[in-house]
Order: C-alpha cells, then structure tokens, then sequence
C-alpha cells in the first residue's frame, strides 16, 4: 500500500494523497442548490469547484462528454474491434440496466469475440444466439470454453487471419521476409 501525506486545504479540509498523486477529483449534486458541482483538490492545498445549474445547456453537453469517456474506457486497450465492439455492447446493456460499473476479471480473454465468432465457426449458430448465450455465462465458463480443442482450434484460425491482415508495427513484412529467406 502507498504511504499518503496529509494535505491541509484552503477549504480547511485535510486530503491525503499518495506519492504521485496530484490532484483528486469529486463532482456530486449540491443537496441545497440542485447544482451539479466538480471539486478538484489539488497537492498544494488549492481547492477549485465548478457549479452548473441542473437546468442549464451545458449539463447536456457535460453528459456527452462523460458517455463518450465512460463507453470509450470500456475498450481502452483492445487491439482486436470486434472486441470493442463486444465492448461497447456490454456496456450498454449495463447502462441500461441501471448499472454503472463491472468487475473485471483476468480470464486471459481480451473480450469475448473471439470465442464469440469460434463457437459461430464451430457450432453454427448464428451470432446473436451465440452472444445471447455468452451474456448468461461468467467469465471462468467462457475461459474453459476456450480452451476446448475445438474452439481453441478456432480461435486460433481466427487470430491468425485476423494478424496476417494487419500491417506489422516494425513495418517487416512476415512473409516478404521468409521468402527472402527461401531465394
């Protein structure tokens, strides 16, 4: 656990904050005034606060910009699309089921839509039966599910259909250079 310092705010408040640790960030709705208000507390004891009116244009926008961030951190990190897509769905089911957050658990799966478009390839079924019955299913049954041959088989054919489309990062191409090789 990282030691935390103390830090006396001009507010009067006292704000502990870790090593590196800047700034720390609240907003909540003022429970007098209605307003929503974002309190920023800074190292140096400087306490800053922005108040909009909840009838105000810019809470709108304010809103905006919060989905945006909220369903763009959802896949931060992915490489594959369709698993910021897979992202991007879940998240909206859990928006609309009034749920802001999800653990995240390290099952080794970056998403499901790879073992989403195996199950596709090895059982054919279509994609909307396959993600309805995903969606019922934890991520420790989805792990194991991967590592069926059959579906590891697939995933496996995926991926490399999937990597043999994309350009390489150090700009070799895999192939020009084996064939190189090889004459």
């Amino acid at each position: 656990m990282s030691e935390t310092t103390a830090v006396q705010m001009e507010d009067g408040s006292v704000v502990e904050f870790t090593e590196k640790m800047k700034v720390k960030k609240q907003s909540y709705i003022d429970s007098n005034t209605g307003d929503i208000v974002t309190k920023f507390v800074f190292r140096n004891g400087a306490v800053r606060t922005h108040a909009t009116a909840a009838d105000d244009a810019m809470v709108a926008r304010l809103a905006l910009h919060g989905a945006d961030q909220k369903f763009g951190d959802e896949f931060a990190g992915l490489d594959d699309v369709e698993d910021c897509i897979q992202a991007f769905e879940d998240m909206s089911a859990r928006i609309a089921r009034g749920e802001w957050s999800e653990k995240r658990s390290s099952d080794g799966l970056a998403g499901t839509s790879l073992l989403a478009r195996a199950l596709v390839a090895v059982t054919g079924k279509t994609i909307e039966e396959v993600k309805t019955r995903l969606g019922a299913l934890d991520a420790k049954t989805k792990a194991a599910m991967a590592k069926q041959p059959k579906i590891a088989q697939a995933i496996a054919e995926i991926k490399a259909a999937r990597d043999a489309k994309k350009p390489a990062k150090d700009g070799i191409d895999p192939n020009e250079a084996l064939n190189s090789f090889l004459s």
